[in-house]
């Protein structure tokens, strides 16, 4: 007999209903009986008559209308098990404006907001299993991730790996286990020495970084691109984006529409409005490209060195893929402690998109022995090619050097290429001196067969899909392939 389900989805941006074949497959498979979809958008898509649609507010924003009712109490036991995941969670938060100025009794407010909602929810709903087409990287389906893992409710995560035609998925139960199917396949595929010819889009994405053209985008961006980018992304601290919140809070105050709920909704536009214009004067005393440029060179390309890329922040893969090494600072210092013993500077480019960091940042950085800061104008597949080895928290630059058979220092477990031959992961400084040693020494030499079987592992266990408008569905695209990987995924697990 068929094992009951009682499932929530996050899609993710979907216009295909890829969500819908997700669900007509689980009918196949389980006994569905109830389905919550939280969705990132109006689509023309057929609705299911068993399946209840709810708001996407609910995932992003700090609070809806709908938090104000009574949920009662938090189970004590649940409020313990959480506080690991509490840290993270406000300081997922600071998503809504992406600076860090928000008093913490208000985040704390938030934060219980969220647990009340959430928990009340997989309780009334007798929810047993958790679909996220994205990443947790939002304050409420962060909180909603940690509840089902502290809860014991079955989850299934996809995390955005690498695009070629549309984006690769790496798939997983939780943060730290992402991507550990590909590695049990990659392991077999080693034992089997079986190496078969990589797909086309494997093949496009392999020749780009071979031929040095992946990676060409530099910080000084494209200017068709960086338009669509703002165009398409809300710039919190903008000064259009004040303007439009303040309207919000004149239509709040005085529009008929909020008649019912204008206490509530007044409150809300008057808090979003503050906090506008707060984040516009803390962005004014920030460290801004400018300031990285003062400090950057041209790197010398035949000196012994280490690359460091610097991930954009706040984003899922520094918060909450990172842990505590979202605050990459700590990692790059892990990396100093070392590099006078054994000769190697440290090369940190900027991302190429990144705006602006905290005040100090750059010279802070600067500051610390063995770094040198390279010019964004530096291609990435050049620097990853000559270094000694790439070091990261979860980055891209993982399979560029694993092509260029390089070796890449990862630190945290949040990285979803687990067991990829050219991985040394982080835990503790002596393993690192150990690791680092070999690497001097050319002693972790990545063979090409590796590589490849590697790759064919990544084919074999990861979800073909396209994210959202700033891509189009590529033509290996399948949704029913995607959705089926899914849930054989949610059936056989690792």
């Amino acid at each position: 007999m068929q094992n009951e389900l009682r499932v929530i989805i996050r899609n993710n941006h979907d216009f295909d209903g890829i969500t819908e074949e997700i669900i007509t497959q689980l009918e196949h498979n389980f006994s569905l009986t109830r389905t919550i979809v939280y969705d990132c958008g109006d689509t023309c898509r057929a609705r299911k008559e068993n399946v209840e649609y709810r708001p996407y507010k609910f995932i992003s924003n700090h609070n809806c209308i709908e938090f104000e009712n009574d949920f009662g109490c938090i189970d004590p036991d649940i409020l313990e098990k959480m506080l690991p995941y509490k840290s993270m969670a406000m300081a997922i938060m600071m998503r809504e404006c992406h600076y860090d100025i928000y008093e913490r009794a208000y985040l704390e407010t938030v934060y219980y907001r969220h647990l009340k909602y959430w928990s009340n929810t997989i309780v009334s709903e007798r929810i047993n299993c958790m679909i996220n087409l994205s990443y947790p990287h939002h304050c409420g389906e962060f909180i909603l991730y940690a509840l089902c893992k502290v809860m014991g409710i079955k989850i299934v995560l996809l995390y955005p790996r690498l695009v070629c035609d549309g984006t690769i998925y790496s798939i997983g139960n939780s943060i730290e286990t992402m991507g550990e199917n590909v590695e049990k396949i990659y392991t077999n595929l080693v034992k089997e020495n079986e190496v078969k010819k990589l797909s086309p889009y494997m093949d496009e994405f392999v020749n780009k970084i071979v031929c040095r053209k992946r990676a060409n985008i530099t910080s000084k961006k494209d200017n068709e691109l960086v338009n669509e980018i703002e165009n398409l992304l809300c710039n919190f601290s903008s000064p259009r984006n004040i303007r439009k919140l303040f309207k919000q809070y004149i239509k709040s105050k005085y529009s008929p529409q909020y008649s019912e709920i204008r206490k509530y909704s007044q409150e809300g536009a008057e808090r979003r409005l503050k906090l506008g214009i707060k984040a516009y004067k803390t962005e004014r005393k920030m460290d801004h490209i400018g300031d990285y440029d003062r400090y950057s060179t041209r790197p010398d390309l035949s000196a012994k060195y280490i690359y460091y890329p610097l991930q954009l922040t706040p984003e899922a893969s520094s918060m909450p893929a990172a842990g505590e090494f979202k605050n990459q600072l700590l990692a790059i210092e892990i990396l100093s402690s070392l590099s006078q013993k054994y000769g190697y500077s440290i090369y940190v480019k900027e991302h190429w998109v990144q705006p602006h960091r905290e005040r100090g940042f750059y010279k802070r950085l600067n500051s610390i022995p063995g770094v040198v800061l390279i010019d964004r104008e530096v291609n990435t597949i050049e620097l990853t090619k000559n270094s000694l080895a790439v070091a990261t928290l979860t980055g891209t630059c993982i399979i560029e050097a694993l092509v260029l058979r390089k070796n890449a220092i990862v630190f945290g477990k949040g990285h979803c290429l687990k067991g990829a031959p050219n991985i040394v992961e982080v835990s503790n400084l002596q393993q690192l001196d150990i690791e680092v040693e070999k690497i001097m020494n050319g002693e972790k030499l990545i063979e090409k067969q590796d590589v490849v079987l590697y790759l064919n592992a990544l084919q074999q266990g990861t979800v073909f899909l396209y994210t959202d408008a700033l891509e189009e569905a590529g033509s290996y695209y399948q949704k029913q392939e995607s959705a089926k990987r899914i849930i054989e995924y949610m059936i056989n697990g690792v």
